[in-house]
């Protein structure tokens, strides 16, 4: 969901509200429990080394997919919401945080 002084600058800004639902929607997926993002997170050199270090990475059996050795719940929450326009451009970046520990950052929606 997106933070309600976003939404409303969004919206001065003269954002189409269809874009901005786009945006609401890309954000839910990113809360609540996310097993592809989790194993996504892997790809990242400081959250895999955060994984491994909290032992919520099953790096021994190779068999299996990403998503499946990714060992905590891979429950997600999107935090620190911030906007930025420049250049005609309009994004709204993010940091996810995954079972309250790891947290994966600069992630964006581009509006425009």
């Amino acid at each position: 969901m997106l933070d309600k002084d976003i939404r409303e600058k969004l919206e001065e800004m003269g954002i189409a509200t269809e874009d901005i639902e786009r945006a609401e929607n890309i954000l839910a997926k990113f809360n609540g429990i996310n097993r592809e993002f989790t194993g996504m997170l892997y790809d990242d050199k400081e959250t895999r080394r955060a994984m491994k270090a909290r032992g919520l990475w099953n790096d021994k059996d190779f068999g299996i997919t990403k998503e499946e050795r990714y060992l905590g719940e891979g429950k997600c929450e999107v935090i620190k919401q911030k906007l930025w326009a420049d250049y005609g451009k309009v994004r709204i970046y993010f940091d996810v945080l995954v079972d309250g520990e790891i947290l994966s950052r600069n992630h964006y929606i581009a509006i425009r």
